[in-house]
């Protein structure tokens, strides 16, 4: 049933601040579960005054309902910072059912980058600046920190792709080191002979790392244990070490190796 009704339904622009987001908040009763991570991401955004104001904002139904905005809102709380949103009122109840229901653009979509390069920044940003998610901004400025360019070079050098050899943790530990200055055709070719699976090119070390990989002693989605290993195979001077080891200090301290890599071409 169409609840339209002769109220026409208006947008303005206004600011909010964190006592005003609370108080519409107040308004939200059945809006969707609340995702923490994304309204810290927002937030941080806000914060470091990343936040743009574009057509997305917050939406009430004809009876006062918040019928979109919840996160928005609680990030200006969270932030307390005064943002200027777009507030749609009057909406159709039955407008509900139908927001949110495209799918998002992706990190890739909104900077332009090659996808996989879009996937490296993302997870280089998750080192740096400490969260999973990451804002466009966010992925630019660790492009721009020169991983963008140097994984550029390796996907034009190997656009091949095979699972879990090609995986984005892999290709970010390549470009973190090269980054660094080691020798950018050494782990170019490494990891072109890794992807295609040519055993008698790579280093002894690489055999191990391909064995490690399929009895899955651990999974490429597990970054920090990805790290610490492939900082070792892409490494010259481990080419000829035939056990792949890695303890926990090792892995902290990869972890710690690709984010002051990253940071020191960030100017941090």
């Amino acid at each position: 049933m169409n609840t339209h009704t002769a109220t026409k339904p208006t947008a303005n622009y206004e600011i909010i601040d964190s006592t005003l987001a609370e108080k519409y908040l107040e308004k939200n009763t059945d809006n969707r579960k609340n995702r923490k991570w994304w309204v810290n991401g927002l937030a941080a955004a806000m914060q470091r005054e990343e936040w743009i104001t574009t057509h997305q904002g917050i939406a009430f139904d004809v009876t006062g309902r918040l019928i979109d905005g919840q996160h928005r809102l609680e990030a200006i709380v969270l932030s307390k910072k005064s943002i200027e949103l777009l507030v749609c009122r009057n909406l159709p109840t039955e407008a509900f059912s139908v927001l949110d229901a495209g799918m998002k653009r992706s990190i890739a979509d909104q900077t332009k980058m090659h996808r996989q390069t879009a996937e490296v920044c993302r997870i280089l940003s998750g080192v740096v600046y400490g969260r999973n998610n990451c804002t466009a901004a966010q992925a630019q400025s660790i492009y721009e920190s020169g991983v963008g360019k140097i994984h550029d070079r390796l996907v034009a050098y190997c656009p091949s792709k095979k699972r879990n050899f090609s995986a984005a943790a892999i290709r970010a530990t390549a470009v973190v080191m090269v980054l660094d200055g080691h020798d950018e055709k050494y782990i170019f070719d490494l990891y072109t002979n890794l992807v295609h699976q040519r055993f008698d090119q790579l280093p002894i070390i690489a055999h191990s790392f391909i064995r490690q990989l399929q009895t899955q002693k651990f999974i490429v989605n597990q970054h920090n244990e990805v790290y610490g290993r492939a900082l070792k195979v892409f490494n010259i001077e481990y080419a000829k070490v035939e056990r792949l080891g890695l303890t926990e200090s090792e892995m902290d301290a990869a972890l710690q190796y690709v984010k002051s890599v990253v940071n020191s071409h960030l100017g941090v």
